[in-house]
């Protein structure tokens, strides 16, 4: 089956629609860390796909569960297939299927998400890029209280010869559960890494939460991580690796993150 571009922007859009208003009826954030990375420069081309693994490992972090029914992060892994789709020129989206293995040895699928994302043309941005992703979907009490929210990320950095800079502000807001509220939660993902040769790069990763924007903790309340990472790239195959340092009491000591990506094609 073939569709046509301006058919499948319609056919995403009303799969964002239904998801965002369905959270708006739902009976708390996107704040379960399935999903460890700062967005930079990519985007799929129309009809292209890929699968893109989220793995991550808290050896060392939270024990006591701050709300009956959820569990807490240390030695919790998660797995997060996500699969993305090209819609037209500098539009993509993508689906999130997210698991976790709990150190009682269950394994649970934490629902679905879904994402739209625009970026704006690389070559008429150059050496700069810019762009947005919406995302809204549904976790479970055992993740969040605000089991349905929508997140805001703005994108946009610097690349020029071996270097990449990149920033990603975020705002999330709670539809339901204890947290909702109009006032958004802000997050700040920001990104330093130098290539190495055409295959290799390194470099630092730095994730902010800073909490309500109206009300936020004091700085050691909020949750800052720190990663050192590697990224390796061979023929649309990928590997971003990162291992974490919790710099604040809020923030869990140790976490181990992988994200693998996969073309994949039709």
């Amino acid at each position: 089956m073939t569709m046509s571009c301006p058919a499948i922007c319609r056919y995403a859009g009303v799969i964002m629609l239904t998801v965002c208003a369905g959270a708006s009826y739902g009976p708390p954030a996107l704040a379960a860390p399935d999903e460890i990375q700062v967005y930079l420069d990519d985007i799929r081309e129309p009809g292209e796909a890929g699968l893109e693994l989220h793995l991550n490992y808290v050896p060392k972090g939270r024990r006591t569960p701050d709300y009956p029914g959820e569990i807490p992060p240390h030695r919790v892994f998660r797995a997060m297939p996500e699969i993305s789709l090209g819609l037209a020129p500098n539009w993509d989206v993508g689906l999130y299927l997210p698991f976790q293995a709990s150190p009682d040895g269950n394994l649970y699928s934490n629902a679905a998400r879904l994402r739209l994302k625009y970026l704006a043309a690389v070559k008429d941005t150059k050496p700069f890029f810019w762009g947005v992703n919406f995302e809204a979907g549904y976790v479970p009490l055992r993740v969040s209280e605000d089991r349905y929210a929508l997140e805001m990320r703005f994108i946009s950095g610097y690349r020029n010869g071996p270097w990449l800079l990149a920033v990603n502000p975020i705002f999330g807001f709670a539809l339901s559960g204890p947290d909702k509220s109009s006032t958004p939660d802000l997050n700040l993902n920001f990104k330093v890494a130098r290539e190495i040769n055409d295959e290799w790069a390194i470099g630092f990763e730095h994730y902010a939460g800073f909490g309500r924007l109206n009300k936020m903790p004091n700085s050691s309340q909020q949750d800052h991580v720190f990663y050192f990472v590697t990224d390796f790239e061979r023929k649309g195959f990928g590997v971003n690796f990162g291992i974490g340092r919790g710099l604040t009491n809020a923030a869990d000591d140790w976490v181990v993150k992988a994200i693998i990506s996969i073309p994949l094609k039709w």
